[in-house]
C-alpha cells in the first residue's frame, strides 16, 4: 500500500476487550488479508479493500486509509469478537500526509515512509488515547450524577442516596481506577517497543501530543475525589443508621421497663 493512498487515520474504541486468538483464526481464512500478530495486537492488511488496521486486545482499533463505509462494516463485524460493548464509540480522526519525518501534530499525521512499523507505533498511542476517552466519559457521567448530592445536602440537610447506592458508586469508581492503573499497555510502554527503539521514539512523541500523562493524572485525581466523597457519604449514612438503631433500642428498652413497672404496679394493685 503506497503512502500516496493514505488520506485518513481513524482510531476507535467500542469494546472492553477483543478475543484476538479467535479473531486471528477467523481472518486467516480470508485470502485477501495479510496478518501480523504481536503482543495484544493484530495488524491487518486488506489487499482488496486497500486499507490497514491495528486491532488491540483492549478494545481499540486504528484504521489506516479506510473509507467510512468500510470502517462501519468492519466495526460491526468486529463486535462478534468483542466482550462488553460500550454504548458509545469513541473516535479520533486524523489527516495523513507525506513529509520528511514521522510526526503527529494536532489532527495531522506526517509519515516519512509508508511502513508497517511506523504505523504500528503511532497506532499504539492513538489506541491508548481513545481507550482513555472511554474512561474519561465514564468518570464524567459519574461526576454529573454526584453534583446534585452536595446541593441537596445544602438545601435540605439530607443525603438523597442510600448507603447501598453509595457503596455501588464507590465500587464503580474502584473498577475504573483499577482498569486504568492495572492496564499496563495504557500507562506503561508496551512490550512491542523493547527491541524497537526507533519506533518507540514516535510512539512517545505521539503520547505527548495526546497529553496522555497529564490526562491519566487528572483522571486519577478526579477518581480519588469521587471515591473519598462517596466513602464519606457511606460513613455518614452508616453513622445515621447506627444512631437510629441506638434510638430504637433505647425506645424498646424504655418500653420494656414501662411494661415491667406497669406489671409490678398492677400486681400489687390486685393483691
Amino acid at each position: 500500500m503506497s503512502l500516496f493512498n493514505v488520506t485518513h487515520c481513524k482510531a476507535l474504541c467500542f469494546a472492553e476487550t477483543f478475543n484476538l486468538s479467535l479473531l486471528n483464526e477467523r481472518l486467516k481464512k480470508d485470502p485477501a488479508v495479510s496478518l501480523h500478530r504481536f503482543s495484544k495486537l493484530l495488524f491487518v492488511t486488506h489487499s482488496s479493500a486497500q486499507f490497514e488496521m491495528a486491532i488491540f486486545e483492549y478494545g481499540s482499533v486504528v484504521f489506516w486509509s479506510c473509507a467510512t463505509d468500510d470502517v462501519n462494516t468492519t466495526r460491526q463485524w468486529l463486535n462478534r469478537f468483542a466482550k462488553t460493548h460500550y454504548p458509545n464509540t469513541e473516535m479520533e480522526q486524523f489527516f495523513v500526509v507525506s513529509g520528511v519525518e514521522n510526526k503527529v501534530y494536532g489532527k495531522s499525521i506526517t509519515l516519512a515512509t509508508d511502513n508497517m512499523a511506523t504505523k504500528i507505533a503511532i497506532s499504539y498511542a492513538l489506541a491508548q488515547a481513545v481507550k482513555l476517552n472511554q474512561y474519561e466519559n465514564t468518570v464524567e457521567k459519574t461526576m454529573s450524577e454526584l453534583e446534585h448530592i452536595p446541593v441537596s445536602l445544602y438545601k435540605t440537610g439530607r443525603i438523597p442516596i442510600s448507603r447501598h447506592q453509595a457503596l455501588k458508586k464507590t465500587g464503580q469508581i474502584f473498577v475504573v481506577k483499577s482498569q486504568i492503573n492495572l492496564h499496563s499497555d495504557l500507562i506503561d510502554t508496551p512490550d512491542y517497543f523493547w527491541d524497537r527503539p526507533e519506533c518507540e521514539k514516535i510512539y512517545i512523541e505521539t503520547l505527548k501530543e495526546m497529553d496522555m500523562s497529564i490526562r491519566i493524572s487528572n483522571l486519577n485525581r478526579r477518581l480519588d475525589i469521587m471515591k473519598n466523597l462517596y466513602e464519606l457519604l457511606s460513613d455518614h449514612i452508616q453513622h445515621s443508621h447506627s444512631i437510629l438503631l441506638e434510638v430504637t433500642i433505647v425506645i424498646l428498652i424504655s418500653f420494656e421497663i414501662i411494661l415491667s413497672l406497669a406489671s409490678i404496679y398492677l400486681g400489687k394493685f390486685h393483691v
